[in-house]
């Protein structure tokens, strides 16, 4: 399904990152980089930036009854707990700490290293280290990836 949703392309995932983390963040998701979903105690929904771009592919918000497992997560999705693992780890370590092996492994294709490196433990949408990753979505997309 992930796949498919991207086209075969990184770039459209990792775009969905900052997209959907940007524009869920604005309506009060609040990004975790060290969880893919809960609620906290404020009632507020939280998870990292791969959580905010599934939802972005998908077109599809979590609620406070599906957030807090990858169970409740892949039914509400309609895919299978396994698909929605494999891309979200493969997702949110590749834009916490540039690690493209991980991308290039759930998509299976060889994809170039980061000219530059980052690493977001905590996000900012000030954060000079996203110009990186929109750098290399743009490297990726001169490569029709």
């Amino acid at each position: 399904m992930f796949k498919e949703l991207c086209q075969n392309k990184p770039s459209i995932a990792i775009r969905a990152c900052l997209d959907g983390t940007e524009e869920f963040q604005k309506n009060g998701f609040v990004v975790d980089m060290g969880d893919y979903g809960y609620v906290d105690k404020e009632k507020r929904l939280c998870g990292c930036m791969a959580t905010c771009a599934i939802q972005k592919l998908t077109n599809k918000s979590y609620s406070s009854e599906n957030i807090s497992s990858y169970i409740t997560r892949a039914d509400f999705l309609g895919v299978h707990p396994y698909s929605l693992f494999a891309f979200q780890q493969a997702l949110s370590r590749f834009v916490m700490c540039a690690t493209a092996d991980s991308l290039s492994g759930f998509f299976g294709i060889d994809l170039p290293r980061p000219k530059k490196k980052w690493y977001i433990e905590k996000y900012s949408p000030k954060d000079k280290q996203l110009d990186n990753i929109r750098e290399y979505i743009t490297q990726l997309e001169e490569l029709g990836l």
